[in-house]
């Protein structure tokens, strides 16, 4: 982060239009559809498999399968993009008043110390967390995620301190009918998951080596079991 604040990495956030664009400071692709390839990608950073380019707490566990590569910019389930706007518009602009989560240190320390603490969340970690199952339902169906409204309701019911106002009748109706819905639907259980962290509930997940605290960073209360 800093290398990209100091200018040393210019063209890290631009995200590259032809393969031959991409590099180690220039590694999301590609800006726009079209021939984009994952292969190109691979092929351009030196890598094989598709592994190669996750994170370790992006990898497939016992819990979930594997996420979407921060790197790759194309499609339904690609993250790139929203890291990139999340730095620029979020986080880069106010580094001198955030704490980061885990590269500034344990997450206990950070909320006792600062007044905003950044972390990441997944909800495909939190779902089995808060008893969805692992396969038979989708996010993007309406009847699925109103499936869902009784165990968001446990969840309301096992912390009396957070209180669910007017957001309970959007749960009944599975956050509407929209193409937005799965958007609220996943961002409710993104924040369940860090209040579940917050509270004590669910360890934070974070190994605590260089790797992970220096480089890759983590996905709070996500656990490698697999």
């Amino acid at each position: 982060m800093n290398s990209i604040v100091e200018g040393k990495w210019p063209t890290w956030l631009d995200v590259a239009t032809t393969p031959q664009e991409i590099g180690i400071h220039r590694p999301f692709y590609p800006a726009r559809p079209g021939n984009a390839k994952r292969a190109h990608l691979l092929a351009a950073l030196g890598l094989t498999a598709w592994d190669d380019l996750l994170r370790l707490c992006e990898r497939a566990s016992n819990e979930r399968p594997a996420a979407a590569s921060l790197f790759w910019t194309m499609g339904g389930n690609q993250v790139g993009k929203a890291a990139i706007s999340g730095w620029q518009e979020l986080i880069i602009p106010n580094l001198d008043r955030i704490a980061l989560w885990p590269f500034d240190g344990p997450l206990h320390e950070l909320v006792r110390t600062n007044d905003i603490v950044i972390a990441e969340t997944y909800p495909g970690d939190i779902y089995s967390q808060i008893g969805f199952p692992k396969r038979g339902w989708s996010k993007r169906k309406q009847g699925d995620r109103v499936r869902f409204a009784d165990s968001f309701a446990q969840w309301f019911m096992e912390k009396p301190h957070v209180k669910p106002g007017a957001i309970l009748p959007l749960i009944a109706t599975g956050f509407g009918e929209d193409p937005h819905a799965e958007d609220r639907f996943d961002s409710l259980v993104g924040l369940i998951g860090i209040i579940d962290v917050v509270d004590g509930g669910r360890y934070d997940g974070a190994p605590d080596t260089p790797q992970i605290s220096e480089i890759e960073g983590w996905m709070l209360g996500h656990r490698r079991s697999g």
